[in-house]
Parts: structure tokens; sequence; C-alpha cells
């Protein structure tokens, strides 16, 4: 029975959020929840607005060098504008998330700077 225990190892690409990796059976990997970490989770959401941002550019220089040349599609246009949406939100999200909680940060230090 020993030799078959590598034959129920969960691939270690399937718990992506995970710092080490859990190898448990394929039919328990519902048992094996991921737990992603703060920064795991603001890297993933860069990097994926990131790619975002380069494919939509990709894609909107493509539109102008197939033919007709200088021609875009609506669809380019649109799949453009919908990467731009989205990395917008998620950069704008974050920038205000952050300077929410430096600002509450602030006030909570002021005030037992106050008391003290």
């Amino acid at each position: 029975m020993q030799r078959y225990k590598n034959r129920w190892r969960t691939p270690s690409f399937l718990c992506l959020f995970k710092n080490e990796t859990h190898h448990v059976p394929l039919h328990h990997q519902h048992l094996n929840r991921c737990n992603m970490t703060k920064e795991t989770r603001t890297d993933v959401q860069i990097y994926s607005a990131i790619a975002m941002l380069l494919a939509g550019v990709a894609l909107a220089t493509a539109g102008f060098i197939v033919p007709p040349t200088g021609e875009i599609s609506d669809s380019v246009l649109l799949f453009f504008a919908q990467c731009l949406i989205y990395a917008g939100s998620i950069f704008g999200v974050s920038i205000y998330i952050h300077t929410k909680f430096a600002e509450l940060k602030s006030a909570i230090e002021g005030e037992e700077g106050g008391q003290a």
C-alpha cells in the first residue's frame, strides 16, 4: 500500500493560494480549503489587472494591424473597455481601501496619543 501513496496526491498547482502545499487524496479536497493570505490576494489582483491591461492593449494594437488596416472592430473596443474597467476597479478599490485604513489608523493613534 505504501508504494501507491503518491497516487492520490493533489498537484501543488491546485492550491495556488496556500504558502505550503498540502497533499490530500483527491476525494478529500473539500476538506483542504486553500487559505489565501492578504498579501497573496493583493498580488493576484495586481497581476491579473496588469495582465488584463496588457491583453487589452495587445488586442487593440492587433486591431489596427489586421485587415482592414486602421479599423478596429466593435468587439475589440468592447473587450478593451472591459479590460480598462477591470484594471481600474482593482487599482481604484485597492487604493481607496488603503487610504481609508490609513486615515482610520491615524485617527485611532491620534485619540490614543491625546488620552495618554
